[in-house]
C-alpha cells in the first residue's frame, strides 16, 4: 500500500512538471476585408474605390503574452528568418516574400485564455545599429533611420486603374537625436506602439487582420497617405481604428 502511494505521488509530480514544460503555441495570421480572406491579386470589394490591392503587408509583433484571470506569462518566440526570441515580423511583399506564421513558447493556454502583443518594435529595440542588427530586424525596408527606427506596420495599397498608390507606415515619431544616423538616448515623444488583445484565443485558428476594419472612414490616395505623423487627418483615424476597433481578432 505505501508503495502504491509513493508511485501516486511520483506519477503527480511528474505530471505536474510536464505540464509546466514550454508548448509550442502556433501563431498564424491571415489578411482579410471584412472577414473574407485576401491574396495579393484580389482587389479590395470597395464599392467607391475599384482597383485597390495589396503590394505590401508586413509588421513587427513583440512582447507577447497569455493572460488569464489576472496573470499575465510572457510568451517567447522561436528564432526563425522572421523572429528571434523577443520579436517577430509577419507578412511581406507580395509576389516576392511572405511569412503569415510564428511559433512562440510559453506555458499551455487554454480555453477563455487571452492573448496580447505590441504591435511594433519596443524602444530597446529600435534603435539599435542597422548594420548589426539579427533577423528580422535586418530587414531594410521596414527601417527608416537609425534615429527614426523601424517601421512596425507597413500597408502599400496600388490601383492600376487610377494609377494611384496609398501607403500607411506606422512609427515612432519625435525621436530626438544629434543626427539621423544616432540613436536617441530618450524614448521618442509618440511611441506609436498599440497593445494588442485578442479575446478567447485558439491557437486552432488564425489571426485575422482585417483591412476593411482599419482602412474605415480612410479615404484611399497617394495625397492621403499616412506616415505617422499625429497631426494628419488621415493618421488620427487610422491610430483611432488601431486603438479602438478590432482590426486583429479570431
Amino acid at each position: 500500500m505505501q508503495f502504491c502511494k509513493a508511485l501516486l505521488v511520483i506519477l503527480c509530480c511528474l505530471q505536474l512538471v510536464a505540464c509546466k514544460e514550454p508548448q509550442d503555441i502556433d501563431l498564424e495570421f491571415i489578411p482579410v476585408y471584412q472577414g473574407v480572406p485576401l491574396a495579393c491579386d484580389d482587389f479590395l470589394p470597395l464599392e467607391q474605390h475599384t482597383g485597390w490591392q495589396i503590394n505590401t503587408l508586413q509588421f513587427f509583433i513583440a512582447n507577447i503574452a497569455r493572460e488569464r484571470a489576472g496573470d499575465s506569462h510572457s510568451l517567447t518566440l522561436l528564432p526563425s528568418v522572421n523572429s528571434n526570441a523577443r520579436l517577430g515580423l509577419v507578412g511581406g511583399q507580395c509576389r516576392v516574400a511572405d511569412y503569415w506564421r510564428l511559433t512562440a513558447q510559453g506555458e499551455a493556454l487554454s480555453a477563455g485564455d487571452v492573448l496580447s502583443f505590441d504591435l511594433g518594435v519596443p524602444f530597446a529595440l529600435n534603435h539599435a545599429n542597422p548594420l548589426t542588427a539579427e533577423a528580422p530586424l535586418d530587414q531594410a525596408d521596414m527601417f527608416w533611420s537609425w534615429q527614426m527606427g523601424h517601421k512596425f506596420f507597413r500597408l502599400d495599397l496600388v490601383n492600376a486603374v487610377k494609377v494611384d498608390t496609398f501607403s500607411f507606415h506606422l512609427g515612432s515619431t519625435g525621436c530626438d537625436a544629434v543626427s539621423s544616423l544616432r540613436a536617441p538616448i530618450t524614448p521618442c515623444q509618440h511611441d506609436n506602439l498599440f497593445r494588442i488583445t485578442i479575446e478567447d484565443f485558439n491557437q486552432d485558428k488564425p489571426i485575422l487582420i482585417d483591412l476593411g476594419v482599419l482602412l474605415t472612414g480612410t479615404q484611399l490616395m497617394q495625397e492621403n497617405r499616412c506616415m505617422s505623423d499625429v497631426n494628419t487627418s488621415s493618421c488620427q483615424r487610422l491610430f483611432e481604428q488601431l486603438q479602438h476597433q478590432k482590426v486583429f481578432y479570431q
